[in-house]
């Protein structure tokens, strides 16, 4: 089994998703489905590598700094929508 090396939002249930870095061990969640999938991937969503600011519909940005978890509010939009919210690359993340 390869394994990737970009940071990606897999998708391993209905509306269940698990992120991974591509550099750390995998998570269980993803590990469970390659076993049960002769060691294919779940379907992903690229994440961006820099940081960027969502729009969810809010009345302000949500800011990510292109590494590490996915804010909640941003979560929450993907488990509605099964997509990322519009988004600005090259933001300053304070």
């Amino acid at each position: 089994m390869e394994q990737m090396t970009a940071n990606r939002l897999y998708r391993v249930g209905a509306v269940s998703y698990v992120q991974h870095d591509g550099v750390a061990p995998l998570p269980a969640e993803i590990d469970a489905y390659t076993r049960r999938h002769n060691g294919k991937f779940p379907p992903y969503i690229p994440l961006p590598d820099a940081a960027t600011e969502f729009d969810t519909g809010g009345m302000k940005g949500i800011p990510w700094d292109g590494r590490g978890e996915l804010p909640v509010e941003v979560m929450e939009y993907i488990a509605e929508h099964g997509t990322l919210p519009r988004r600005t690359t090259d933001v300053e993340v304070e």
